[in-house]
């Protein structure tokens, strides 16, 4: 009941067409956060690939990581300016 109070009144004060507008405007998909979790998840388990060899490249780890980040940032700032 808490979590969708805030519809429940929406609903009884407004106009079907306004509680419309409303709900889509509630339902805000996180698409930035859904593609860096993704991401950040992809890039430790290679990051636990490269940590599991017997000779641990520090500057293999690091590449990825820069690598992945400088992706996840071009993604980003190109969604921003649309």
């Amino acid at each position: 009941m808490q979590v969708n109070y805030h519809q429940w009144v929406v609903a009884a004060r407004f106009d079907a067409a306004t509680f419309a507008i409303y709900a889509v405007g509630c339902l805000q998909i996180p698409l930035i956060d859904l593609v860096y979790t993704s991401t950040c998840n992809v890039m430790m388990v290679r990051m636990a690939e490269l940590a599991a060899c017997e000779v641990v490249r520090t500057n293999a780890v690091l590449a990825l990581w820069h690598d992945t980040t400088a992706r996840l940032a071009s993604i980003i700032f190109r969604w921003r300016r649309c």
